[in-house]
Parts: C-alpha cells; sequence; structure tokens
C-alpha cells in the first residue's frame, strides 16, 4: 500500500490496478482541483482540474482517457473536463448540474447521472449518455440514485443507490 496525500471526497477512475487518476476533491473545508495518478506503487502530482470541485463523478478507462463530471464549488456544477494525459480541457456541460452524480463508462461512451442539484432533488431520477461530445438524456431512471455509485459500460451499467432506499438498478444503453 501506498501513501496518498490525503483529501476528502475524491473521486478516482483506474484502467488497472497500475494506471489510476484520483481528482478533485476537499481540501481543507474548500473545492479543491488537484489530480493526482497512482502506478501501483506510489503517487504522483498530475495536472490540476480547470475547475476546483468536490463531489464529483467520472469515469474513462486510464489515466490519459479521464471524463470529470459535475461536483460542486459551491454551487453544484454542469461543468465536464476531459484529461488527455497531460491536460485537462473543458468540454460540453451535463444538461443539469449535479452534486455526487453516479458514471461510468469511456470516454466516447459514457452514463452520468443521479446526484442532487443542489437545494432541489430535480436531478435525482434522471441520467444522459456521453459520446466524447455531446450529451443525451436516458429514459426515466425508476428510482431516485442519490448517493449511488456505478461500474460497467454506457450499454451495461449497474447503478447501487444508497439514499432514499437500497436498490440496484441496471442500465442496458436504452432501458432501465
Amino acid at each position: 500500500s501506498a501513501a496518498f496525500p490525503g483529501q476528502n471526497s475524491l473521486f478516482g477512475i483506474s484502467g488497472t490496478q497500475t494506471n489510476a487518476l484520483i481528482f478533485g476533491g476537499d481540501g481543507t473545508g474548500s473545492s479543491i482541483a488537484t489530480a493526482f495518478s497512482y502506478d501501483g506503487t506510489a503517487f504522483s502530482t498530475s495536472p490540476s482540474l480547470g475547475t476546483a470541485r468536490r463531489q464529483v463523478g467520472g469515469f474513462g478507462h486510464t489515466t490519459t482517457t479521464a471524463v470529470c463530471v459535475c461536483g460542486q464549488n459551491p454551487p453544484a456544477l454542469s461543468n465536464v473536463e476531459e484529461y488527455d494525459g497531460s491536460s485537462w480541457s473543458e468540454v460540453n456541460n451535463m444538461p443539469v448540474a449535479r452534486i455526487k452524480p453516479f458514471a461510468s463508462g469511456t470516454l466516447t461512451a459514457g452514463l452520468a447521472g443521479g446526484g442532487e442539484s443542489g437545494p432541489t432533488p430535480a436531478s435525482q431520477d434522471s441520467a444522459a449518455e456521453y459520446d466524447g461530445t455531446n450529451w443525451t438524456a436516458t429514459p426515466a431512471i425508476p428510482a431516485a440514485c442519490l448517493d449511488a455509485t456505478s461500474l460497467g459500460t454506457q450499454t451495461a451499467s449497474l447503478v447501487c443507490v444508497g439514499v432514499p432506499g437500497t436498490a440496484v438498478l441496471y442500465y442496458n444503453g436504452s432501458t432501465w
């Protein structure tokens, strides 16, 4: 195990045990833009996000194809950034600002949704697919997805919901 240069509310994205990227978070009560890569042995500083944020979602397969989705600075953000291994670039925003969205998939076939949209829970039952450029809404999610996490691909994704109850949802690319 390697010592991690600690922060709270981080998000990690990993292709393999020896190729991981962690970004965003909460330093000492404020959002941060810091990113770290992990090579299986040690952490090293990577280029920072363009927008500091915590409670983000993210997807991708490797440290050269990562996507950071939404989060808060505060307030809730709709910002999306892609990482190519050397820098982060702002790309098309998600249709709804979200705090703590679930996210899964790859750079050109991602899925993100649920979470909070600030003081109102409007985004908890919505999600969108990402094709590497644009976001397209999915059908409504059959359960609110607050404090959810996901894994898989855009066309075979499991979403595990923590609040308001316990549920596991499956998305096949067209239906929940």
